[in-house]
């Protein structure tokens, strides 16, 4: 069995390769880039990089992180610094303490009080 052989060079940080007898020249970039990412991450630039704090993305896409809902003027949070804690709503809590009050009286959270689907 014969085997084709591939040439490589390089010229101005640009790979190229050829095949032998009669083949056309690729040209391949050194750098490859992200064009979409997995919940939990957004494009910054050319690389998916994980939401910041207090967002999420639930989706996969180009698009960016959603900000945690709001409780009265208090915003959710998240926890953590892995795609994980930051791909569903459902990441985002109100923070235990957090105090409000409305017509029938003032309450404040015990626990952390998680948001769901």
């Amino acid at each position: 069995m014969k085997k084709n052989l591939v040439s490589l060079f390089t010229v101005f940080g640009i790979i190229f390769y050829s095949q032998p007898l009669f083949s056309a020249i690729t040209i391949c970039p050194m750098n490859s880039y992200y064009t979409s990412c997995n919940p939990g991450y957004y494009l910054v630039y050319d690389f998916c990089e994980v939401c910041p704090a207090d967002t999420y993305k639930d989706t996969t896409g180009s698009g960016g992180c959603t900000p945690c809902p709001y409780l009265d003027d208090v915003q959710g949070h998240t926890s953590g610094t892995s795609a994980t804690n930051h791909d569903s709503v459902t990441d985002c809590f109100v923070l235990s303490g957090t105090s409000f009050s409305d017509i029938s009286g003032s309450y404040s959270f015990t626990n952390n009080c998680y948001y769901s689907n």
